[in-house]
């Protein structure tokens, strides 16, 4: 891991994906780029949170490009406070935190079970599209993508 960075970052899109749950998507404020900051899915970032003391921590879901994409799940007032912000406005970030998964240990070619921890939801979504989505497969994967199209 690199050194802790601190941010403000710019919202591109905060939508409802599911019930209670939200797919944020955030641009640097700054404008530069911050390729391979987020070298490996299950790494997170701390939000700060209005009028709360600690911050939230939130699984990287994608990072790609220069936007990084956050899901979470409304469970409480910091959350529920995350989930009414709009595109424009700015959220300020401790970035990265964690080790994450090392992708290069999952063969593409078996079945592999992991022990995912905290923040496999958004983890798995990651890795499924960096290790299958635009390259063929043996035909053993289903759910994210199929060749190069993303169904998730």
């Amino acid at each position: 891991m690199g050194k802790i960075k601190m941010n403000d970052w710019e919202i591109i899109a905060n939508q409802r994906i599911a019930q209670d749950t939200w797919k944020i998507i955030l641009t640097l404020s700054h404008g530069k780029g911050e390729e391979g900051l987020f070298a490996w899915p299950g790494q997170f970032v701390n939000i700060k949170i209005d009028e709360k003391y600690l911050r939230r921590p939130i699984s990287v879901c994608d990072f790609d490009q220069g936007k990084l994409t956050l899901i979470y799940k409304v469970v409480g007032s910091g959350t529920a406070w995350l989930a009414d912000r709009k595109p424009g406005e700015k959220l300020n970030l401790l970035y990265p935190l964690g080790n994450g998964f090392d992708t290069n240990a999952i063969d593409n070619h078996k079945k592999n079970r992991a022990d995912w921890g905290r923040g496999w939801r958004a983890a798995i979504i990651w890795i499924g599209e960096k290790t299958y989505c635009g390259r063929k497969t043996t035909g053993d994967y289903h759910g994210l993508c199929h060749g190069s199209t993303r169904i998730l």
